[in-house]
């Protein structure tokens, strides 16, 4: 809590007899949100292209003790728009 969102990695899914040297397992181009569910408040995160991970660049998001948040990724792989989401709640204070 009260650090800002950096290092999320977002990868493809991918056959295991498949060679990963040769396949193109990160999503630079996906659409990444992260939704703050007390507020309402959504935070497009960035893909940085040194360090091959998203992160959100703005100043205003904190995470917050007791706070739910969404994670939602929209990209097209292989022809296909796809799309994934998923929940966490971040633990109360002790």
């Amino acid at each position: 809590p009260h650090q800002p969102v950096e290092r999320i990695y977002i990868t493809r899914n991918f056959r295991v007899d498949q060679n990963l040297r040769q396949t193109g397992i990160l999503l630079p181009n996906a659409n990444v949100t992260l939704t703050d569910l007390q507020s309402g408040e959504v935070y497009p995160l960035t893909f940085d292209q040194d360090e091959y991970f998203f992160r959100y660049t703005g100043s205003d998001l904190l995470i917050e003790y007791g706070h739910s948040y969404r994670l939602d990724v929209q990209a097209t792989i292989e022809g296909s728009a796809l799309q994934a989401g998923a929940v966490t709640t971040v633990p109360e204070a002790p």
